[in-house]
């Protein structure tokens, strides 16, 4: 794990999913920390196809009901511009926190969809999710978008 970190810290995904290969070839498990960390790796929209392979990986492990890892396989979705896996993830999860609430928020925000955003933001508080300083900071930068200034 903290070779995959490492490699994950430089997007250097290539060499993550190498490190995974050999971790399971060598009779390790990966974990969802494991998982977790390489999905990092996938960062911009040359890595989808990668991070969809990972994402199958997961499903195959029974990791993709855990928030932290589900949460994780959305904000990948939205680096690597799926906007729509990223929702459909997000859809998908039994159980959210804040941070995979944020999350959505984040990904709709960076790619321009304000409205989408402030949507997720008001069911967010319709669900009672305790908001954090990252959901206003998430929220008040949706806002800055011309799509959501008559909302603002």
């Amino acid at each position: 794990n903290a070779m995959i970190a490492a490699y994950a810290r430089h997007e250097r995904c290539d060499e993550a999913v190498r490190i995974l290969r050999r971790m399971q070839l060598e009779g390790m498990v990966a974990n969802k920390v494991t998982f977790v960390t390489i999905l990092r790796t996938f960062a911009n929209p040359e890595a989808l196809g990668m991070g969809k392979l990972i994402h199958s990986r997961i499903v195959e492990s029974g990791f993709e009901s855990d928030v932290m890892v589900g949460t994780a396989i959305m904000k990948m979705y939205g680096s690597c511009g799926s906007v729509k896996d990223a929702r459909d993830m997000f859809d998908r999860m039994r159980q959210r926190n804040v941070v995979s609430w944020n999350v959505m928020i984040l990904v709709y925000t960076q790619h321009g969809l304000c409205r989408q955003a402030l949507q997720v933001f008001q069911q967010m508080h319709l669900h009672g999710v305790i908001l954090d300083k990252i959901t206003f900071v998430t929220i008040l930068k949706a806002c800055t978008g011309r799509e959501a200034l008559h909302e603002g």
